[in-house]
């Protein structure tokens, strides 16, 4: 009994040792983590140096330049101011108005008859005749700049009756005596007279009172010239041609500017046979004219 008790006791009192030993250890190890010197890292800074401010002037290259496009001239509108319908003056100059190709300002053509000079030529815009300058182009009428009046040329003049009437005597898109004229004579093929076709080359304003051409355009390019508004009683439907029409081709003579198709005017006066390539409805399509 009595050995159980002293067991017991050396084994309370190792315990005690051994927990102020450790007691003691952890207390050094913290005093000596305590009195670590401290360790500094620094970045070494370099100079900031401040640089000088330039003047405006320095920069003024860009102003002068216009670099960034900021700054557009501003243009004066020097185009004339057209005159109202019933203020309109017509020209004094001699001259006869054949025909008009009506588009942009930039497409638009006029066919002038020069009597004092006995020739026939293509004019657009900007373009001067007589000492007049053309200013407008529109449908059967040109605008021309004379001695700072604005004057007008028209392929028609007005009757007694008030009427419209081109200068040989008949009215704009009047009947016709073509209808027994032209003949069919197979697919895509007429005949006609060859009276009648110098009767309508030769009356180009007439010509150009039964329909409306304008320059026809494939990405962006000239490709022939589309017709439209075709009075329905007049030579053009007669002979095949539908509105919508594009003409691209007149006897092997391309036809994408207005000085072809003057051009290719002046050539079929005098052919025995006409062949026109059209596109219509995305089709190709050639028609063929007997002149007898």
């Amino acid at each position: 009994m009595l050995k159980r008790y002293f067991f017991a006791v050396e084994i309370v009192i190792v315990t005690i040792f051994v927990m102020m030993s450790a007691n003691i250890f952890l207390t050094y190890i913290r005093s000596r983590l305590e009195f670590l010197p401290e360790i500094s890292y620094t970045t070494p800074s370099r100079p900031i140096i401040q640089k000088k401010g330039r003047s405006f002037k320095y920069y003024s290259i860009i102003d002068d330049r216009n670099i960034f496009a900021s700054l557009s001239e501003i243009e004066e509108d020097t185009s004339p101011i057209l005159p109202k319908k019933e203020e309109e003056v017509l020209t004094t100059l001699n001259l006869k108005l054949v025909g008009t190709i009506t588009g942009s300002p930039e497409r638009s053509y006029a066919m002038i008859d020069n009597l004092n000079e006995r020739k026939q030529d293509l004019y657009k815009v900007g373009d001067s005749i007589e000492g007049a300058k053309i200013v407008e182009i529109e449908r059967n009428k040109v605008f021309l700049k004379n001695n700072d009046r604005i004057e007008v040329l028209v392929s028609f003049e007005k009757n007694k009756k008030g009427e419209e009437v081109s200068p040989f005597g008949r009215r704009p898109g009047g009947k016709s005596n073509f209808r027994n004229a032209v003949k069919k004579i197979g697919v895509n093929k007429w005949k006609l007279s060859r009276k009648d076709v110098t009767e309508i080359l030769g009356d180009v304003n007439r010509f150009m009172t039964q329909v409306a051409v304008k320059p026809y355009f494939e990405s962006g390019k000239p490709a022939g010239f589309r017709i439209s508004k075709i009075k329905s009683n007049s030579l053009l439907k007669k002979i095949g041609l539908r509105n919508g029409d594009i003409i691209k081709n007149v006897n092997g003579l391309n036809i994408e500017t207005p000085e072809q198709a003057f051009e290719a005017y002046k050539q079929i006066q005098k052919e025995p046979v006409i062949r026109i390539d059209i596109k219509r409805n995305r089709r190709k399509k050639t028609l063929t004219y007997e002149i007898r």
